[in-house]
């Protein structure tokens, strides 16, 4: 069997109010491309498909217009589970149509851990693979709730909790080998914070649990696994394995991921259980550029953009002297009607000196929420030795907020 991982697209992510369709679209078109190219078999998608709950009715076309053209590729499996941006339900809802595709989606884990046992039959009909989907496992799917229990507490039941269900999927995933008759690999897939994973500053990466203990260490996973395909980190990285893997998000999702190379990754079973991988560079769709420096510096270097006629999106970090909106002024009249689009201006030297003014440039979309918390705690002149009570309670709440749709079920 030849598979091929990728994760978090985050379809309908807009950027500083830009919306991204044509590179959703450019992207999924490229990827059924590489899929032929590559004799992909089976694809696997570790969760966040989509970037909110809710996504438009766009993101939703684009999704499933991908889902009909993959159906006319080599490939004959996809496996899809959910993430935490995602709406299970959303993803669930046509699982028994997909299922005559043999597209399998799991938004959430059901009350039978059989169901996430999927066998991969190769093109002569012989068990390939089995591969336990595993969606993004929250709090309430895998144990009970015990009141009076801190947040450490909370922290460390959980990560045992995750523990145990990848063990007993092992064990489910060991008998449906042994009832093949067949040597074949098992991958496993996840949607989770590993121990040790690596994140990039402004990469929209939510915080998944509460707790200090809010990784799950990767020697939780069975060594029955032959591979792992994780999701959830936007960097592509290996998980104290060679064949436990991140194969990151192949848009960036902000500037500070723009000069990061983006991938897919190709596991290729057919020699045995060992997969030879191979890391595939996901084509650029639209640049990202950062612009930094005082007037003279900003201008030069737009003028350079300009001149080469590359379509490209821009962020600009402005440390000069003049005023905020005489920059806004000048650099916009400079990229008038041209294709080169600024998405974002900071002016640095009065986000130094107020860091609370309108001027600074400053949004909500530049903060995380926990950012926002300190902020709120620091004007309302709560004592520092209160923070940490205060963000654990916060970080639960959010939880909980992320969690809800899954809860109105």
């Amino acid at each position: 069997m030849i598979i091929l991982h990728t994760s978090d697209w985050h379809i309908g992510h807009n950027l500083y109010g830009r919306s991204r369709y044509e590179e959703f679209e450019a992207f999924f078109d490229w990827l059924i491309k590489c899929i032929n190219d590559e004799g992909i078999e089976a694809l696997i998608v570790s969760g966040d498909i989509f970037d909110t709950t809710n996504p438009s009715n766009r993101s939703l076309g684009i999704y499933y217009n991908f889902l009909w053209k993959l159906s006319e590729t080599c490939c004959r499996y996809a496996i899809i589970t959910g993430g935490n941006h995602d709406s299970p339900s959303l993803l669930d809802a046509p699982g028994e149509i997909l299922r005559c595709m043999n597209l399998y989606v799991f938004g959430a884990v059901t009350g039978n851990i059989s169901d996430h046992i999927i066998v991969l039959n190769n093109s002569k009909g012989i068990p390939g693979a089995v591969v336990c989907a595993v969606p993004y496992l929250r709090d309430r799917d895998i144990r009970r709730y015990k009141p009076g229990q801190n947040i450490e507490e909370k922290g460390i039941e959980l990560m045992n909790a995750m523990g145990r269900y990848y063990q007993d999927i092992a064990g489910e995933a060991e008998k449906t080998v042994q009832d093949s008759g067949y040597d074949i690999p098992v991958i496993a897939t996840g949607h989770l914070f590993a121990a040790g994973g690596m994140t990039t500053e402004g990469d929209g990466v939510r915080d998944l649990y509460v707790g200090k203990l809010s990784a799950f260490s990767p020697s939780g996973f069975s060594e029955f696994f032959d591979y792992v395909a994780l999701g959830h980190l936007h960097m592509p990285q290996k998980s104290g394995s060679e064949y436990i893997r991140y194969s990151g998000a192949p848009l960036p999702i902000g500037f500070g991921e723009a000069k990061r190379e983006k991938i897919v990754i190709r596991a290729d079973f057919s020699s045995g259980k060992i997969p030879v991988l191979k890391e595939i560079p996901v084509p650029c769709f639209m640049p990202l550029i950062t612009l930094q420096g005082d007037t003279g510096e900003i201008t030069d270097k737009l003028r350079e953009l300009l001149s080469s006629g590359e379509k490209c999106c821009v962020e600009i970090i402005y440390e000069g002297r003049a005023a905020a909106v005489e920059v806004n002024r000048r650099v916009t009249e400079m990229v008038k009607d041209s294709s080169v689009e600024i998405l974002r201006i900071k002016n640095m030297r009065v986000a130094m000196e107020s860091e609370e003014s309108y001027e600074s440039g400053i949004t909500l979309e530049d903060l995380d929420e926990k950012e926002v918390l300190r902020r709120c705690l620091a004007v309302n002149d709560v004592p520092e030795e209160d923070y940490q009570e205060l963000s654990e309670a916060y970080s639960e709440i959010l939880a909980e907020i992320y969690e809800g749709d899954h809860q109105a079920e």
